[in-house]
């Protein structure tokens, strides 16, 4: 008897392609892999990392609270018999994609998803490879249905281009997943410097910053993305900002969960917006998986009204301190202002900015001559139009398919259109039942959040446009090619390779 999924797929009369699946995959299998790239010491070591989850349970709540030991993730599957074992063997899941409603599907990891924590860069790069090698022995053989996807750990860019190179040219894996931001340490935390910092300053002063890939970063991350638009392959960014230090509750896991793929994302594409990556590699695709529509409506509102007040003319316009009519100011203090302030008129003159003491207006002008433009990456920009243009253009933004953000990127109101792909996340404990994953978002079709054209770019065009768009041969092969094929061709999609020649 056809599945409630299968019915709305029978009603649909286009292909339904998930963005972002999960496979569980099996740690011993892992480390047997580890073993057999690495050696069996790096195999111990890994298993011995891999551990690391019994330590909040082996502490006391003195020790958690003491130590700030966050609270892990727990119970992160589904316990149905039958839908675990889907997710954790591809043979199995292909058999039950008609069941599901979906047609193809790309495959992340899930213990693969946190793989760049990996301590130590010799046992970090032999987990990555062999993680790799596992991924493509797993699905070798079901590439009608699925495409695995490879994971980059980003620590530095050469690292993640051998690896990128690895996958396309060795494995001929097309989809390459990275972490977009994450914590890194600090050069300056043990330097003398920060020994003799103030008392105050030694009490904040952490350790570590978030790396945003794109912007102010250790090492220059463009070669990388020009690897990326070599090897025809979109980037796409499944990290969050779980072990961040606003997310260390050491008692409550969903305190650190929500908003932490969100969190993450936004960190990420607000680098690579003002960063510039945008504008230099103008073919290159951005996906920031599973953190809805919400951060990314926010960041395209905020990236425009931040322009439009604090672009390079207007700051001289209306924010230049030298603007300033200092005898007119004078003669508005000695009307209006209070004993205190008119004893120390010459003294505020000198503080005339927030929190500036010792800072007349010149000053303050003439300092800003080396860096003045927050918006300088971009080059030119005539508009907020052109902001909101060049957000849209290349960045896409999954959704899940209970997810009421998803209306936003279609919202009319927005004066642009966003794109939002179909993500399942089946394979985590968000979906208990994964053949419920198909009616769940066709309820947006339902209720009139979604119309139909909305509902056709967010479970199939946008994510032919994320990958097709970069590789025409991406869905080669696959149940979906010649849907695919005549989606690009009506969309007029042109590979990256070609528009960049």
């Amino acid at each position: 008897m056809a599945t409630e999924a299968q019915k709305i797929r029978q009603q649909i009369k286009h292909p339904i392609i998930d963005g972002d699946g999960h496979w569980v995959e099996s740690m011993p299998v892992l480390i047997d892999y580890v073993r057999s790239v690495a050696g069996p010491k790096m195999a111990e070591r890994y298993a011995k990392f891999s551990e690391g989850h019994r330590n909040w349970y082996e502490a006391t709540d003195d020790q958690r609270k003491h130590q700030r030991m966050r609270r892990a993730a727990w119970w992160l599957s589904p316990s149905n018999t039958r839908d675990r074992a889907t997710i954790m063997m591809p043979s199995l899941l292909r058999e039950r994609m008609d069941e599901l409603g979906i047609d193809f599907a790309l495959m992340y990891p899930s213990i693969g998803l946190n793989i760049h924590r990996t301590p130590g860069e010799d046992l970090r790069k032999a987990v990555v490879r062999a993680y790799n090698i596992m991924t493509r022995d797993y699905f070798a053989g079901y590439e009608d249905r699925f495409a695995p996807v490879g994971v980059i750990a980003p620590i530095t860019p050469e690292e993640a281009i051998a690896e990128a190179k690895f996958l396309k040219q060795e494995m001929g894996i097309k989809a390459i997943m990275l972490v977009g931001a994450f914590p890194r340490t600090i050069p300056s935390a043990s330097d003398q410097a920060a020994q003799e910092a103030s008392s105050y300053y030694k009490k904040v002063l952490a350790p570590y910053y978030i790396e945003a890939l794109g912007l102010d970063n250790q090492y220059d991350y463009d070669p990388l993305w020009q690897t990326f638009v070599d090897l025809n392959i979109a980037v796409t960014a499944h990290g969050g900002s779980r072990d961040w230090p606003d997310r260390m509750s050491w008692s409550n896991d969903v305190y650190n969960h929500i908003d932490h793929f969100a969190n993450g994302n936004h960190t990420f594409a607000k680098a690579v917006f003002l960063g510039g990556v945008v504008k230099r590699f103008p073919t290159l695709n951005f996906a920031f998986l599973e953190g809805g529509m919400g951060w990314g409506t926010s960041l395209c509102c905020d990236l425009q009204g931040h322009w439009e007040k604090r672009n390079w003319a207007a700051m001289q316009k209306n924010l230049r301190p030298s603007n300033l009519d200092l005898p007119e100011l004078r003669k508005l203090i000695e009307q209006y202002g209070g004993p205190r302030m008119k004893e120390r008129i010459d003294d505020i003159f000198n503080s005339i900015e927030w929190n500036k003491h010792g800072a007349d207006p010149v000053y303050l002008s003439e300092r800003e001559k080396e860096h003045y433009d927050d918006f300088s990456h971009l080059g030119p920009i005539s508009s907020k139009r052109e902001i909101a243009e060049l957000y849209s253009r290349n960045f896409y933004f999954g959704c899940e398919a209970d997810d009421p953000t998803t209306m936003f990127a279609f919202d009319p109101r927005m004066k642009v259109r966003l794109k939002a792909i179909f993500s399942s996340d089946i394979g985590h404990w968000d979906v208990h039942h994964i053949d419920e994953v198909v009616p769940e978002v066709f309820e947006s079709l339902e209720k009139g959040h979604l119309t139909d054209q909305d509902f056709r770019e967010f479970t199939f065009s946008n994510i032919v446009k994320l990958h097709g768009g970069m590789n025409p041969d991406f869905f080669k092969g696959s149940v979906v090619e010649a849907q695919v094929k005549s989606e690009l061709d009506r969309l007029s999609v042109t590979p990256s390779s070609a528009k960049a020649a």
